[in-house]
């Protein structure tokens, strides 16, 4: 976009689109705007609901007592008994101050009624004890069935059960919706206000001033409007633009059913209603849809209906809950071999090799929609994540080593909009979404339970893809011992001691694995990876052979799509995968982007072989798996590789800024196999700024061990560590929302 005013030349504009989710914009919340000490803004984006209660201190005291907590419990629907009220503040007044501190507000509410209603101290709740929470709060009109979902959502082992983090998660979302309705005008109750003040919903600023841009009264404006696919960026966008209402789902569920003769008429008009439209649900208007129109049963019919609506659901999430809703793990597999790669892209776990055949109408929906997520994280990474480009071009977008008939092609969005008719389309794409600040992994318990259902066996039956153990090897999640088939060794029973080819008959199956997981123990320790040693979970398969490790990936994506993992509990499931084709880095591929501390991704990438270190790398980027803070270790760089290039940089300001000889057994050819030049040190013009006269190579491998040990005079210098962090993914600003 260009303007030229009458007295002034033309100059080009770039407008930036900002939410209107301040937090002075709730009524009665005051007009005071607060901010952390690093400046950040006290918004629901940023701060989540700590900063909506920021305000709730009316008389600036810097804490909260009962009389102002009610109140603005009360302004957003809550009407909780003031003796209930009381009891909490007096169980976690620690200091018995008679109020709590601002800030606070989120690890004292929900935390308190959990505790409060989990009278045996377990740890977990049922559906009549969330019940009582609701009472507690004063949210009479509660669905019932609204709950029993949010159990199954979490709940792995179908014990009906919900944890106290799960708990807190699912109560902050539901007062999250009603802060955000009425902070968004969209409160059913306010309609009849007519003395409220709505503010616009979206912002354009300007993004030289960064402040609101208006329309100019003169001149001239040229404007040149281009539209990108793009995944809708927050649940507050989704609802308000996408979602179908409720009275068209009425109207879409009549048609389908009254109008159809018969069962198969039924079913094709379902398929013409929502087959690549642009209908958007959410997780309970397709699970309405599902069962009004009696598609969740069977089995088979239910799969086939549920891969029909995952791409017309409204974001990754409401894609999740549904899955979670209506699958066990099993029929997730099933659903996995039925979508293919789409499968990744609509829930929310986009990290993966694709390959798309761009004659096939399905490939390119697919195509599109992982398009659309890839604009979305793009934009943010651009304009909100507060970090560099991990690009592998430079150019911030997630895809990598694409290519179009096999030839090297950089896919940028502008590929998107008039996609070729035909030929085959292969890359890897990285998500780069991070989890929402204070985001926590999965209990032990929960790990535990994940661990039972990945010991069971996958089968693929027949060549539909019906994948799933036997009745026989489902029992309580444990397997028969079964003996191995074949007597060929693979690499991992080299690395893994020797495994026997055949079970002893009569042999516990706890006994079995247990000298496994004692074999696997000698690997891991033999390579350092102390943190995983200390802990006995384990599967393994009854196999190595390509289809058993390509199904196995299958159950483990499968289980984890909607779960949060550590690295630590991630390693823990990587390092159960044998080491033949590339089982283990192909793992770490799967569980990156549901991993809540990728800040510690280093320690997976360390336990790894060099050469699947290689493969990672070259999967997920350097700028993506590496963390300043830990950069000890070997490196083997190609400099024609942007984001190994600027990886590089790190090392070098290292290098240069910490004390000693760091780089140690250093080598550089312009030919990669070659021998390095002889005695090449880092050279004194790669520690300039990038021109002509200075920079790292553009060309070029460069391989190196980087060492802080004292014994060398090394040090690490951790402020500087610290800043480097905003070059790499684990540099991302965490947001709320």
């Amino acid at each position: 976009m260009e303007y030229k005013s009458p007295t002034s030349a033309k100059r080009p504009i770039t407008l930036i689109k900002k939410e209107n989710l301040a937090v002075e914009q709730h009524k009665g919340a005051g007009g005071h705007r607060s901010a952390d000490a690093s400046g950040e803004e006290t918004t629901l984006e940023t701060r989540g609901l700590d900063a909506f209660f920021a305000n709730v201190d009316r008389d600036k005291s810097g804490s909260i007592d009962q009389e102002e907590l009610m109140a603005v419990l009360n302004q957003i629907g809550l009407v909780p008994r003031a003796e209930s009220l009381a009891s909490m503040l007096e169980r976690f007044d620690y200091n018995k101050s008679g109020f709590i501190e601002e800030g606070e507000f989120c690890a004292f509410l929900f935390n308190a009624v959990f505790q409060m209603i989990d009278e045996d101290h377990s740890g977990k709740i049922d559906l009549d004890e969330v019940e009582e929470a609701f009472k507690m709060l004063g949210m009479e009109n509660y669905d019932e069935k609204k709950i029993a979902d949010a159990i199954a959502t979490y709940d792995i082992s179908g014990d009906g059960e919900m944890e106290e983090y799960e708990f807190v998660e699912f109560m902050k979302d539901i007062l999250l919706d009603r802060i955000k309705s009425k902070l968004l005008g969209q409160n059913e109750d306010d309609d009849g206000i007519e003395d409220y003040e709505r503010v616009p919903l979206v912002s354009l600023l300007d993004s030289s001033t960064q402040k609101p841009w208006l329309i100019p009264e003169d001149g001239q404006l040229d404007i040149d409007f281009v539209y990108d696919r793009e995944a809708f960026a927050t649940n507050d966008e989704a609802f308000r633009q996408g979602k179908i209402s409720h009275v068209g789902l009425e109207l879409l569920i009549r048609n389908i059913t009254q109008l159809a003769t018969s069962k198969a008429e039924q079913d094709d008009l379902f398929h013409v209603a929502m087959y690549d439209s642009e209908i958007r649900l959410t997780a309970t208007q397709a699970y309405l849809l599902l069962d009004t129109c009696q598609y969740l049963k069977p089995e088979s019919k239910k799969i086939e209906m549920i891969a029909l609506l995952l791409p017309q659901m409204l974001t990754a999430k409401e894609a999740q809950t549904l899955v979670a809703r209506t699958l066990t793990v099993m029929q997730r597999c099933r659903l996995k071999a039925r979508m293919g790669s789409a499968y990744s892209v609509v829930l929310g776990n986009p990290t993966a090799h694709y390959s798309f055949d761009l004659a096939k109408h399905k490939d390119r929906i697919a195509l599109n929609k992982l398009a659309e997520v890839a604009q979305s994280e793009k934009l943010f990474s651009k304009l909100r994540s507060g970090r560099a480009d991990t690009s592998q071009h430079g150019n911030w977008e997630n895809f990598r080593n694409e290519e179009l008939d096999g030839h090297s092609i950089v896919l940028t969005n502008n590929f998107f909009h008039v996609l070729p008719q035909r030929g085959k389309l292969c890359f890897d794409y990285v998500s780069t979404t991070r989890p929402k600040r204070g985001t926590k992994p999965i209990s032990e318990r929960r790990f535990d339970q994940l661990i039972d259902i990945l010991q069971m066996d996958v089968m693929l039956p027949d060549a539909l893809g019906l994948i799933g153990p036997t009745r026989s090897q489902r029992l309580k999640g444990v397997r028969k011992a079964k003996a191995l088939q074949g007597d060929s060794k693979t690499e991992d029973d080299k690395e893994v001691s020797e495994l026997p080819s055949k079970t002893k008959a009569g042999r516990p199956v706890f006994q079995e694995q247990a000298e496994f997981w004692h074999k696997t123990r000698a690997s891991v320790l033999k390579r350092g990876w102390d943190f995983v040693v200390n802990h006995s979970y384990t599967f393994r398969l009854t196999g190595a052979t390509k289809e058993n490790v390509g199904l196995k990936m299958v159950q483990i994506e499968s289980a984890i799509c909607d779960r949060w993992l550590s690295c630590e509990q991630g390693a823990k499931i990587i390092a159960c995968m044998p080491s033949a084709f590339h089982a283990r880095p192909e793992t770490a591929r799967i569980l990156f982007s549901r991993l809540i501390d990728v800040q510690n991704f280093y320690r997976i990438y360390d336990s790894l072989t060099r050469g699947e270190q290689q493969v990672c790398s070259q999967m997920l980027g350097l700028l993506n798996i590496m963390n300043p803070l830990a950069p000890e270790r070997f490196y083997a760089l190609n400099l024609s590789v942007h984001d190994e290039r600027e990886w590089t940089k790190v090392l070098v300001d290292l290098a240069i800024g910490e004390p000693g000889e760091n780089w140690l057994n250093q080598s550089f050819s312009l030919v990669q196999g070659e021998p390095g030049i002889p005695g090449w040190k880092l050279p004194v013009r790669w520690e300039k700024e990038d021109n002509k006269e200075g920079g790292v190579n553009r060309a070029g491998f460069l391989e190196l061990e980087y060492y802080s040990g004292q014994d060398r005079g090394c040090a690490p210098v951790l402020s500087l560590r610290k800043a480097l962090i905003k070059r790499v993914l684990c540099g991302s600003r965490l947001y709320c929302l």
